[in-house]
């Protein structure tokens, strides 16, 4: 596939010296993600993607989906500007629009919610932010699934949902 095809995968091609990213270009940081992706994520894991997923043609897109392991659910963030039936065609499974609970507790989200700090009856589960000092990656009860914080790889829900217990 040649570079000027290649989608801006998990952010765009600024982000890798936005956030210091060690990647030299969007084609070694498109690679090596999904080669860490698929290092933690079997064939028929569910994968709840936190937003800012794929930029780029819809075929392109559906080719680097295609090699990834796992069901993908998106919810979607402020760079995914798609129509929900785009990101399905592209190897999507499911498209949410706005946070969503799981558990009956866990609120997934693209960016940090407001009214986190002080619940006790939810836990959060976020991106949005990067590498940002400003959100922790862990609180008693939030996580930042940030890749720049977990080794550029997806985090396991169930060992967040540990960490909430």
């Amino acid at each position: 596939m040649d570079n000027k095809r290649q989608p801006f995968w998990l952010g765009h091609a600024n982000i890798i010296e936005y956030c210091n990213r060690p990647f030299s270009d969007v084609y070694e940081m498109n690679e090596e993600m999904i080669k860490r992706w698929n290092s933690v994520v079997k064939k028929g894991d569910k994968v709840w993607h936190l937003g800012d997923f794929i930029l780029g043609k819809k075929d392109v897109a559906a080719e680097i989906i295609s090699r990834l392991n796992g069901n993908i659910y998106l919810i979607k963030g402020n760079h995914d500007h798609m129509k929900n039936q785009w990101y399905r065609d592209a190897g999507v499974k499911e498209v949410y629009d706005h946070p969503i609970i799981i558990k009956d507790f866990i609120v997934l989200s693209h960016a940090p919610q407001p009214f986190m700090s002080g619940n006790n009856n939810l836990s959060f589960i976020y991106g949005h932010v990067h590498d940002n000092n400003c959100f922790p990656t862990w609180t008693k009860n939030s996580c930042c699934v940030c890749v720049e914080r977990h080794n550029y790889k997806p985090v396991n829900i169930e060992e967040v949902i540990n960490h909430f217990l």
